[in-house]
């Protein structure tokens, strides 16, 4: 009888721990399945052939992504294709289906590229950890988001994002120094010209100050792309700055 009971413990003990890791992390074959979906999903729409690199599961929404890249692109930048719920152009649910966000991976990439072509200097500063063209996350379902246009590849091109893009640079100095401000300032007047404008974003690293316990510092400066305006001295741009 004990002996009994005790395999029924362990029985339950483990449903009880698989139901848990299922409710978090999502069930294996599932993770399989929409990776191997995917692939298909993204040959279908973009003509791309692409690689699974991971998958994971959002328990909350209760929503599986396959991680998955171009095999001709060197940098192996990541795709995200999410089996979501979608609505149409009326607002109206339409049921699960796969969403990819390479609008947002192929403009953000093509952006920043065109960037560091034209501003070469600023990419070059040692000050700078990373600089990123970054966009309110999105994704499209398979007949949504195309341009029309291939590269050079034969991959269609998605249609650029509506949305204003982010120019985010992130700093390894505590302070925005002045060469910095030089090469920005030079930035924010030419997209001020050309009515190409972006949010500009630039974070300096932590100061924590003389002592660890006193509260951390960030230099900060934010200008959105609205409230852009040529600035003919870094010392107007330096008047942006602010400490959180």
């Amino acid at each position: 009888m004990k002996k009994t009971i005790s395999i029924v413990i362990a029985v339950l003990l483990v449903s009880f721990v698989y139901y848990l890791y299922v409710e978090i992390e999502g069930l294996p074959w599932k993770h399989a399945e929409v990776k191997r979906k995917a692939i298909e999903y993204m040959k279908q729409k973009y003509n791309m052939d692409v690689a699974a690199t991971g998958s994971s599961y959002n328990f909350k929404f209760k929503i599986y992504t396959a991680k998955v890249y171009n095999v001709m692109d060197a940098n192996k930048a990541i795709i995200r294709v999410d089996d979501d719920g979608d609505f149409d152009d009326e607002g109206n649910y339409v049921g699960k289906r796969l969403q990819d966000d390479y609008t947002l991976v192929y403009w953000s990439t093509h952006i920043r590229d065109s960037l560091q072509k034209q501003y070469p200097d600023l990419f070059k500063l040692q000050d700078i950890d990373t600089i990123q063209i970054e966009y309110a996350y999105y994704t499209l379902s398979l007949e949504r988001g195309l341009s029309g246009d291939k590269d050079q590849y034969g991959v269609l091109i998605p249609a650029k994002p509506k949305d204003i893009p982010e120019l985010s640079i992130r700093l390894k100095t505590i302070d925005i120094g002045d060469h910095l401000l030089e090469q920005l300032r030079q930035v924010i007047n030419d997209m001020v010209n050309t009515s190409q404008s972006m949010d500009v974003f630039v974070r300096a690293a932590d100061d924590r100050g003389e002592h660890k316990e006193e509260m951390s510092k960030t230099a900060i400066l934010h200008i959105e792309h609205d409230k852009l305006r040529t600035f003919h001295s870094i010392e107007e741009l330096k008047k942006e700055i602010k400490s959180w």
